[in-house]
């Protein structure tokens, strides 16, 4: 007989001579350089965290900087692989920081830069006692993790340093804000005569130069500066940000600019977030290059449009072409004439060149962090959210990147992947693209970039979930097995091979298709990707009480060697039982191969439980409700929906997954189909309708079905109002809330999922 006929298919497959000797040398030698290069990886390092930047040294080694959810910051060092911390580094004092950013020198030398007002950290000089202001900082840190100098650049008018460079003769230059009046000039520094406010508030950037012994202030720059900073051909100091626009009149226009600059004016302009409640003005993107010596203005220039332009990144070229990158509401953005043929609308990534007076080229492309790799490619990272979110969400959001082959369960779609990571490589002479990759999760989005030494590019950045993709050998937060703490997340890139985990693209729980972090034993698992099985689907039957086959069309899923029962296999996705043996284990490796070629592996921790509810995630339709409709079936047996609702005060029938429940001490066999028998399960299920708990039955094993999926008989409550309505279930087992966790977006709740009652 047929495997298991469920309210709805599950999940949806996806339809979706001399010569001679010589070339064969230099192909063989370019495989050789190719396999010394260390695989990509991804990774939840740390819970409870989050990165502000990243950098590496010429071993290959890479550093991170960020702050803990306590507010203290740190510095780590890893090696290549991601497989070992060599150091972990707090930075703080007992009145809190505020962490800006990091560079770090061929050396392996970190730069740190930010702010404090803790009057205890070994400072020079000290920051006034107990003066509740926060004062920007250098601190330098060997390769070791010993701090070599720590130092305060202004000690008596508030100011934050938030981005930082390396001149090649050590001393560092970083830009941030001045946050009221009396920052220090220093060595005949530019100073401008604009006094920026902002609804009252002293507001003006600065850049500033410290000595390489980190003792003393050589040079500041009053009035230009900004979030972004790169060091350019001579020791150029290029900057970028972005000004209110307040106006262009009387007072002066809130940034200076400079004589035969590209664009000298803009027109003002003002945004309202959704719904249009508080009016801002529009952010006017800026560059700006100063001397090295930070006396004068090469150039200042404004990059923006009638609705203005938002800075995200900077980066500069050995010739002094600068790139910049972000979003924009303007039409009118200064694009150039020819467009790639898959453009995105409100974003842009644009190139300066030298003079600052044209643009060399500007294209709808972009994203929220840039850099250059070794050959001069220019290497963006972002965040996206798909087309058909909601309105306010394309504000933040601009379109995605074309998915190329990736599956489309594992792209952003507004409702089970939400907000995906991506990187992407141009071509810097011509903005020709060169290759997307994404990494799939419910929401990660970027906050650092590096290009690593070997090609690879580095990614961190804030995952709402420990559902980023493990990667086997890398190190991994203990946290994964918890479902829901939020963190930092780690990737390395390699554009130029076709995505991370090679042919697997993501792993989605088998009842909602939402992305999987931890597994439980019998939870129903899909894994999707390219060439993990016949061309040709199949499907597993069974005879009577003949286990689930755990080899099926030349595929076979193991986890830790124990072979995984198989219900469906394809070229892009597989169906499968997590075997009940993982019990045993706090997390597990599963492979996949197919005739017997080993073609994809990730690690998952092993959960006592990871619940989830049987829900219909196809975008919701008329039910008013911030969730997905549960598949339930109404006391008659016919399935649940608007057209067929259940009775006021009747019993409902839902399903569960990942339960990991069993009657008696032993697990049911791996495979096995569960019986006719009605045996209850000791696992205690709460169901509520808002602060309402509902009477529900015990959790059975789902007859005629494979073990480890449940039913659940939930009595509805009584309600006058007249009409087909929705009601909204919320279940939890054991107390741990059931997924799906989130819904367009919004933040991490109990589950929900609601049927249709009259």
């Amino acid at each position: 007989m047929q495997l298991i006929p469920l309210p709805h298919p599950w999940p949806r497959p996806r339809r979706h001579s001399d010569t001679l000797r010589l070339a064969f040398c230099l192909i063989f030698s370019a495989a050789l350089a190719r396999a010394a290069v260390p695989p990509p990886f991804s990774t939840f390092l740390q819970e409870n965290a989050s990165i502000f930047s990243l950098g590496h040294g010429s071993a290959g080694d890479f550093y991170t900087f960020g702050v803990l959810s306590s507010g203290t910051l740190f510095v780590s060092r890893l090696d290549p692989g991601a497989t070992r911390i060599a150091f972990t580094l707090r930075l703080g004092g007992s009145d809190g920081e505020r962490g800006g950013a990091m560079t770090v020198d061929g050396a392996g030398n970190m730069y740190v830069t930010g702010s404090t007002a803790s009057s205890d950290f070994p400072f020079n000089p000290q920051p006034p006692a107990a003066s509740g202001k926060q004062y920007p900082f250098v601190v330098k840190v060997d390769s070791t993790g010993r701090v070599v100098y720590s130092f305060l650049l202004e000690h008596t008018a508030a100011a934050f340093s938030g981005a930082i460079a390396i001149d090649s003769d050590g001393s560092a230059v970083v830009t941030g804000y001045a946050l009221e009046p009396g920052f220090p000039s220093a060595g005949g520094g530019y100073s401008s005569t604009i006094d920026p406010t902002f609804s009252g508030a002293y507001f003006r950037p600065f850049v500033a130069r410290v000595d390489p012994s980190g003792t003393k202030l050589l040079s500041s720059a009053l009035g230009v500066g900004g979030a972004h900073i790169s060091i350019g051909p001579g020791g150029d100091i290029f900057v970028a940000g972005n000004a209110p626009g307040i106006g262009v009149g009387s007072p002066a226009m809130p940034y200076p600019v400079t004589p035969g600059a590209f664009q000298t004016t803009f027109s003002p302009s003002t945004y309202c977030s959704f719904p249009c409640q508080l009016v801002f003005p529009s952010p006017e993107q800026y560059v700006t290059r100063l001397d090295s010596a930070l006396t004068k203005l090469v150039y200042s220039t404004f990059l923006t449009g009638t609705h203005g332009a938002n800075n995200s990144a900077l980066a500069v070229d050995p010739d002094g072409n600068a790139y910049v990158t972000g979003t924009t509401a303007s039409t009118d953005y200064p694009y150039s004439s020819v467009q790639p043929s898959t453009p995105r609308p409100g974003t842009f990534l644009t190139k300066l060149d030298p003079t600052g007076s044209k643009l060399l080229w500007s294209v709808q492309q972009g994203g929220d962090l840039l850099a250059f790799d070794a050959a001069n490619h220019l290497t963006v990272a972002g965040s996206v959210f798909p087309v058909d979110g909601l309105p306010y969400q394309h504000a933040t959001y601009p379109p995605s990147p074309p998915g190329g082959d990736i599956p489309a369960t594992c792209q952003p779609n507004g409702f089970r992947v939400q907000v995906a990571a991506f990187v992407q490589r141009f071509s810097a002479p011509d903005a020709g693209l060169l290759g997307t990759q994404f990494l799939a999760a419910t929401r990660a989005q970027p906050s650092a970039l590096d290009v690593l030494p070997d090609g690879r590019v580095l990614v961190a950045g804030q995952s709402i979930f420990p559902d980023i993709a493990i990667t086997p050998g890398t190190l991994f937060s203990s946290a994964i097995a918890q479902r829901t703490p939020s963190g930092y997340f780690l990737a390395a890139f390699d554009v130029a091979t076709p995505s991370i985990g090679g042919s697997l693209a993501c792993a989605a729980d088998g009842l909602t298709n939402m992305p999987v972090g931890p597994v439980a034993p019998g939870q129903l698992v899909s894994l999707f990707g390219t060439g993990l099985g016949p061309p040709k689907p199949v499907t597993a039957s069974i005879s009577g009480p003949d286990p689930v086959p755990v080899s099926l069309g030349g595929v076979t899923v193991t986890f830790d060697g124990v072979a995984a029962p198989l219900l469906y296999v394809s070229s892009g996705q597989i169906n499968l039982s997590v075997p009940w043996e993982t019990r045993q284990t706090t997390s597990t490796l599963m492979q996949v191969t197919v005739d017997g070629k080993l073609v994809a592996s990730r690690v998952f921790a092993v959960a006592d439980s990871s619940p989830s509810l049987f829900v219909d995630t196809d975008p919701p339709k008329g039910s008013g409700n911030d969730s997905f409709a549960a598949v339930a079936l109404n006391a008659d047996g016919t399935r649940n929906s608007i057209e067929n609702p259940s009775i006021s005060g009747s019993n409902v029938t839902l399903f569960l997954n990942g339960v990991a429940a069993f009657t008696g001490n032993t697990p049911p066999k791996t495979g096995s189909i569960t019986g006719i028998e009605q045996t209850p399960t000791s696992v205690a299920v709460s169901v509520a309708s808002g602060t309402v708990a509902l009477e529900t039955g015990p959790l059975i094993a789902w007859p005629g079905v494979i073990a480890g999926v449940y039913e659940l008989q939930v009595r509805l409550p009584a309600s006058t109002q007249s009409g087909a309505h929705a009601v909204l279930l919320r279940v939890a087992v054991d107390g741990l809330p059931a997924a799906p966790l989130v819904f367009w977006n919004n933040p991490p709740s109990q589950s929900a999922g609601w049927i249709w009652v009259n």
